[in-house]
């Protein structure tokens, strides 16, 4: 026989009843055994996982990346695994504590703190005057490639003016400074023209 929409709708409705009544007896009869607070237990852990699964594959980052990543900090966790890479870690802070451009010769320091009382000009020179003894790089003769360009002696005091000029000046506020601002824009687009940019 053909149903109209009205019976269709309560045969259906009838149908997941049933259904849901044979759930709802099932997971009964399987907690019948535990406590309360053993099913709030469960429940809450198994929401927590839940949770947690759909958090770990809802994720912009590709599932076998992930995988990978976790596969390795399980295996960095491990004694073995995380005793060797401690260990090339320690060796490459060493090499790097030993060796490099941070490391000063004897005779130097860091100084960590200000000073109690300042400096006059002729003590602050001589500190700067201390500090160039670190260089022993020849630049002022080249091969130095890609460090210093063209350094010449003529523009120092061109160049000491500019600096003069503008060493208190802030190109972060443009409307106060507006002359940084409209010599940076400048400098962009002539550096964009070089490279054929409208």
């Amino acid at each position: 026989p053909v149903l109209n929409e009205s019976e269709y709708f309560k045969t259906l409705c009838k149908l997941l009843q049933e259904y849901f009544t044979f759930f709802k007896q099932t997971v009964n009869d399987e907690f019948r055994q535990y406590e309360i607070w053993q099913v709030m237990l469960i429940t809450v852990a198994m929401t927590l996982m839940s949770e947690a699964i759909l958090n770990f594959l809802m994720q912009d980052e590709p599932l076998f990346r992930r995988l990978k990543k976790s596969l390795f900090r399980i295996a960095r966790r491990s004694p073995i695994v995380g005793g060797i890479i401690q260990e090339k870690v320690n060796k490459t802070k060493r090499e790097m504590a030993s060796d490099g451009p941070w490391v000063l010769p004897e005779g130097h320091s860091y100084k960590k703190t200000l000073p109690e009382l300042g400096l006059s000009d002729k003590e602050l020179m001589g500190v700067i005057e201390h500090y160039g003894l670190l260089n022993n790089v020849n630049w002022q003769n080249g091969r130095c490639s890609g460090t210093i360009y063209c350094p010449q002696e003529d523009n120092n005091q061109l160049l000491g003016e500019v600096y003069k000029r503008f060493c208190w000046t802030n190109p972060l506020h443009v409307e106060c400074f507006k002359d940084v601002r409209k010599m940076e824009a400048e400098v962009v687009a002539m550096c964009g023209r070089l490279f054929n940019h409208p």
